[in-house]
């Protein structure tokens, strides 16, 4: 294998000068609070899995008219083991009174999970938690939960993404902080 001049100059500088290439995300939380949540501790939340591929609308035409035809697909099992890794902790190790399924009755509170996950990929790539009581929405958590990979003068570094029941404990964890801080006045 040949080299430049030039080629090996810029060899030599990266070495010298200590680059970091960093490929990949990596983990990171976002979290926004649009209100207080302390009366989620005292109510029954519904706790629910939403995915944007499972919904397929057809819309079939007629001599009548239009006709929508909506068909779901199953869930991912990915999507349901952090959705049951969320639900135990939630209800195991913070006693919280939760739910599995949509919201019921009047004024409900509701956590919905929404992964997503690449299709020839092994790991959630991200996880949007939102809690909504009624209607409208009182938090958000964004998780970006990639794997990164660092060189630093020819040292790899490589860190993996968080297996499913990982990211249930800290989906878990973050809600039920959010819930038992006190108000800001």
């Amino acid at each position: 294998m040949k080299l430049s001049r030039a080629g090996l100059l810029f060899l030599l500088s990266i070495c010298i000068s200590n680059c970091i290439f960093t490929i990949g995300d990596g983990y990171k939380e976002a979290v926004r609070k649009y209100s207080d949540l302390s009366d989620f501790k005292t109510n029954k939340i519904y706790l629910s899995v939403s995915d944007e591929y499972s919904r397929q609308v057809e819309e079939i035409k007629s001599k009548s008219g239009s006709i929508e035809r909506i068909t779901r697909l199953p869930l991912p099992e990915s999507y349901m083991i952090i959705r049951d890794a969320v639900y135990y902790e939630l209800r195991g190790k913070y006693k919280l009174d939760v739910e599995l399924g949509p919201p019921q009755g009047k004024n409900p509170y509701s956590i919905v999970l929404t992964p997503m996950k690449p299709r020839f990929e092994t790991s959630v790539s991200k996880v949007t938690v939102v809690m909504n009581r009624d209607k409208d929405p009182t938090y958000k958590l964004e998780i970006t939960n990639e794997g990164w990979f660092t060189l630093i003068v020819i040292v790899p570094f490589f860190n993996r993404p968080k297996t499913y029941d990982q990211l249930g404990e800290i989906i878990a964890e973050n809600i039920y902080k959010s819930i038992s801080e006190k108000p800001a006045n």
